[in-house]
């Protein structure tokens, strides 16, 4: 259900090291108003909560609302399906 547009792909835990935010500067730098973000995971961590308000706050600042899509951490053996 994403559609044929270009899509860059996060899977992961929600932390600091894990580079959410590299994947958000590249699509706001991509310079392709069609290409979206597909994040499947959830905060994680003693600071997964502070990575999620920061990569929020990316988001807005590139206005990037509405090419970024978030969901729910799966199992292992649904991964492919993303």
């Amino acid at each position: 259900g994403l559609g044929d547009n270009p899509t860059l792909l996060f899977v992961g835990r929600i932390q600091p090291l894990k580079g959410l935010d590299v994947a958000v500067q590249t699509l706001a730098a991509l310079n392709m108003p069609e290409a979206q973000l597909v994040v499947v995971g959830g905060a994680s961590g003693t600071e997964g909560a502070n990575e999620m308000q920061r990569v929020a706050s990316l988001i807005a600042e590139h206005h990037l609302e509405q090419r970024v899509h978030f969901y729910e951490p799966q199992p292992h053996h649904l991964l492919s399906t993303f």
